[in-house]
């Protein structure tokens, strides 16, 4: 899958990258901010975004709901914080996927599988 990893973490954004690579995704941009994911997401249409809440600039959760405006993309969400009420019940709600930090591969690995075409085929 193609996707667009933000965080305003370098540590975290490289971290993120590495593990959907090794797992045999393209990680199409890695942005460090709320503003930066809504302009990847609009110039690079990635199939999945893997965001934090908490960034400079732009929310990760005010950014997710400015993408889903012009693309319904799934999103997964990771964050110390609980999912922000804004979201709770949203039409897109279904692509979401929400992760608590720290971030625990298994339960990473198996978000991003969700969203792959072959499983949701299969499911």
């Amino acid at each position: 899958m193609k996707i667009v990893v933000a965080d305003d973490l370098l540590e975290m954004r490289l971290y993120l990258e590495r593990l959907l690579v090794n797992w045999g995704h393209e990680v199409l941009l890695a942005v460090e901010d709320g503003m930066e994911l809504v302009t990847a997401a609009q110039h690079h249409a990635p199939e999945l975004i893997v965001t934090d809440i908490d960034m400079p600039n732009l929310d990760g959760d005010d950014a997710i709901l400015r993408v889903w405006e012009f693309q319904p993309v799934p999103v997964i969400l990771i964050s110390a914080f609980d999912l922000p009420a804004k979201l709770e019940g949203h039409p897109n709600l279904s692509m979401l996927r929400y992760l608590s930090k720290p971030v625990i591969q298994g339960e990473l690995r198996a978000a991003v599988d969700s969203f792959e075409p072959e499983f949701r085929c299969s499911v």
